[in-house]
């Protein structure tokens, strides 16, 4: 009996472990999807001062980034969820790249920048490899 009770506290400690590393990388998944709603929303209101399509690409992203965090904040939220809404970000964000290089601009390139170095926190954070890295 003795051994039986020292296993389930064994296994209970593995568990809470566990459970606090998840807890944790949500949580630093947290910020750095933060970071990347806020420069999203950031890059969007630029969009007036560049171009149209730019405006609705990056309005696009924001918004998706947005649902991203809120996905990543909320616990109950599958991770398959949480990887299957960064898809949408990562389409997004794309169109986004797609967008600055046709407006050719100094406040698009600097957006880019801003929204690049949390979006690839994010890659990181989730396991993603980088697509300059995937040969794309």
């Amino acid at each position: 009996m003795q051994i039986g009770g020292q296993l389930a506290i064994a296994m209970g400690s593995v568990m809470l472990l566990a459970s606090a590393a998840f807890a944790d990388s949500r949580s630093d998944l947290g910020n750095a999807a933060e970071r990347l709603a806020k420069e999203t929303r950031i890059a969007a209101a630029h969009g007036d001062t560049v171009s149209q399509s730019y405006a609705t690409d990056a309005q696009a992203l924001a918004r998706s980034a947005e649902r991203f965090r809120s996905d990543v904040e909320t616990q109950t939220v599958s991770d398959a969820k949480v990887s299957d809404q960064f898809q949408r970000v990562a389409g997004f964000y794309q169109r986004f790249k797609d967008q600055v290089k046709l407006a050719h601009t100094q406040q698009a390139y600097a957006d880019l920048k801003a929204v690049n170095a949390p979006y690839r926190d994010v890659e990181r954070q989730l396991g993603v490899q980088p697509e300059d890295e995937r040969g794309e």
